[in-house]
């Protein structure tokens, strides 16, 4: 049973794993990368609420300023569950290609007894028909910070050839449900991002050499 805040059990799957280099390590990769949000939308990313930050370690961060759900009395079932659909390019330098090794969701969350909140997340790159699954839940009563990780396992997937523009594709839900007649009187939400209300998913580069 669930009782702290990061998720376990996970079902995933991997976005496409690359074909290993020759060498006996990966070089770290380029000091520098730049990424951009080419498209989004859904009921939890209206236009203008999606920006991008790059991190250090290879790392970049996809975040949402509207990514919201909640149950309660005068909610709706659109509120009650968002989503966003998300295609990300990242600019690759010249004789590297990369793959996602980890995506981390962070949040926070108000769920009351008898109520349960979940995210839930696809991810593929464009032209594949595969596509890696990941579900997490929170029961209550809970109310805190979680952070689930999507550790991604190898799979047989169509890896794309250095050189190509591979953009990375992510649908990410976000929802609330009262499943008995007291939960339903109270009020329980899912958010992302513990300080500003903000949602925000940070993903992991791994560099391989061309």
């Amino acid at each position: 049973m669930r009782k702290a805040i990061l998720a376990t059990g996970l079902s995933l799957t991997m976005l496409g794993a690359l074909p290993a280099p020759a060498a006996s390590a990966a070089p770290a990769g380029p000091d520098q990368f730049k990424v951009q949000v080419v498209k989004a939308g859904g009921s939890g990313c209206p236009a203008g609420s999606t920006t991008v930050d790059i991190a250090g370690d290879n790392r970049f961060s996809v975040i949402y300023d509207k990514f919201f759900a909640w149950t309660g009395p005068g909610s709706t079932p659109p509120d009650q569950k968002k989503f966003c659909q998300v295609v990300i390019d990242v600019d690759v330098p010249p004789g590297f290609t990369y793959t996602i090794v980890d995506i981390t969701h962070r949040g926070s969350a108000d769920v009351v007894k008898g109520a349960y909140a979940y995210q839930r997340a696809a991810y593929y790159w464009t032209g594949e028909s595969q596509t890696g699954y990941a579900e997490s839940n929170i029961w209550g009563p809970f109310n805190g910070a979680w952070s689930f990780s999507d550790v991604l396992k190898t799979v047989k997937l169509d890896p794309h050839p250095c050189g190509s523009a591979a953009n990375l594709n992510a649908k990410l839900d976000l929802g609330v449900k009262a499943t008995t007649k007291e939960a339903k009187k109270q009020e329980s939400s899912i958010s992302h991002d513990t300080t500003d209300g903000k949602f925000t998913t940070v993903f992991q580069i791994k560099w391989q050499p061309c």
